[in-house]
């Protein structure tokens, strides 16, 4: 029994246990170190669980919240009723005091193993990892010679196709040369109306018209009048019906009307169906007013590729011009 005093005695004493009876029965402040040591182990213990109780409470972690709030509670009651505690442990053998200590012990030494899952000794327990048999140099070759051939074959297609390819680029560049050829002979006859067949023309028409379209700006780079003048060539008068110049690229029409007299920019502008039939030897002009004005760029964009048609009693008189005759 006397061991078991000394025992407890050493085991209490550091956080004083002894002192509590005496210190309830005066005041709470220490007078000497001895007496402060106690209440600064207690102060540190219980304040320690306190704080780690709320951080975990607002910190949304109940479960640690609840440790601490027990050894808060453990705590606690241990200072109450520290003495009917001691009372009890001697009343028990001091084996299993010593078993429960040891227990104690054991379960603080394995405590890191448990949290982060790495059980000592653990590598006894396993089995002998698998051992990988060397592969030969034939086993590889096997076994790389399907993907061998699938890559082998799909660089023979691709070359395949690229060859496809340009001979189709090469048909297509063949093709598109044919095509500008056809195009530039078919406009050398289209346009030859505009050079070499005009005296023809002249001779054969009642009314022989100039082979450019003359143009008068409106200030800065545009258009505002677009005139072509003719002479009356045949033996009787011919009757207008109506002269119009044609967008092939937007496909817009615009009207020609007769300057009265020829030759006066500022004269009257007369619809062809109100004019007389136009006497042999007489001079014509039709005119084009462009209200608002035309830029020259953008006449050329729009009206670059563009055909006259002018109808008279007894024929109909067709001319194209292309951007090249209209810059002229």
């Amino acid at each position: 029994m006397l061991d078991k005093m000394c025992f407890l005695d050493t085991l209490f004493a550091p956080i004083g246990l002894e002192c509590v009876s005496q210190m309830a029965e005066g005041s709470w402040l220490p007078s000497t170190w001895k007496e402060a040591r106690p209440q600064i182990v207690w102060g540190v213990l219980i304040l320690g669980f306190g704080l780690e109780f709320v951080t975990r409470i607002i910190a949304g972690d109940y479960g640690r919240a609840l440790l601490a709030g027990l050894g808060l509670g453990g705590l606690t009651a241990l200072l109450i009723h520290g003495e009917q505690l001691k009372q009890k442990i001697l009343s028990i053998n001091p084996n299993w005091i010593f078993l429960s200590f040891a227990l104690f012990l054991g379960v603080l030494i394995t405590q890191p193993f448990i949290e982060e899952k790495k059980w000592p000794l653990s590598a006894w327990f396993q089995g002998n990892p698998t051992t990988i048999s060397p592969t030969s140099s034939a086993d590889i070759e096997a076994a790389v010679a399907p993907v061998r051939a699938e890559r082998d074959k799909a660089i023979q297609e691709r070359d395949a196709a690229r060859a496809q390819l340009a001979a189709m680029t090469k048909e297509r560049d063949a093709q598109t040369q044919t095509i500008a050829a056809l195009q530039a002979k078919l406009d050398s006859l289209r346009f030859a109306s505009n050079t070499d067949m005009a005296p023809i023309a002249s001779i054969v028409e009642p009314i022989a018209w100039n082979n450019r379209l003359l143009f008068y700006s409106g200030g800065d780079r545009t258009i505002k009048y677009i005139v072509l003048y003719g002479t009356s060539n045949g033996s009787v008068a011919e009757q207008l019906k109506s002269a119009t110049l044609s967008s092939e690229i937007t496909g817009e029409t615009r009207h020609f009307s007769v300057e009265v007299p020829a030759h006066r920019i500022d004269g009257e502008q007369v619809q062809l169906q109100n004019i007389y039939p136009v006497p042999p030897g007489a001079e014509i002009e039709l005119i084009m007013e462009w209200n608002p004005v035309i830029s020259v760029t953008e006449f050329i964009r729009l009206w670059g590729k563009s055909r006259l048609e002018i109808n008279y009693d007894s024929t109909t008189h067709r001319r194209v011009f292309n951007r090249e005759i209209l810059v002229q």
